[in-house]
């Protein structure tokens, strides 16, 4: 139970940037260079943790959950990536 808790704080930490940062494609505030490479970093935690806890996810359905949207907001994370990428060609 303790890794699943682990687990959960990199999922916390790009929930809130995917709700500072909604959409690139939105006219809205912008993340730093920094924050969305620190946020890239979570996510290969993240990754790398989820595997470890796949089997205890089965008996906690809640935090099962709150991983499959962690997913979610990793790709808003790949999004903003993207679009730095391109506005800096």
């Amino acid at each position: 139970m303790v890794n699943l808790l682990g687990t959960m704080e990199p999922a916390v930490r790009l929930r809130e940037f995917a709700k500072a940062f909604p959409d690139p494609q939105q006219k809205a505030k912008a993340p730093t260079r920094a924050q969305v490479d620190e946020m890239l970093k979570e996510r290969a935690e993240l990754t790398k943790m989820q595997r470890t806890v796949n089997m205890d996810l089965v008996r906690h359905p809640y935090l099962a959950k709150i991983l499959e949207q962690s997913n979610q907001d990793a790709r808003v994370v790949e999004r903003w990536d993207l679009a730095m990428r391109i506005a800096a060609k």
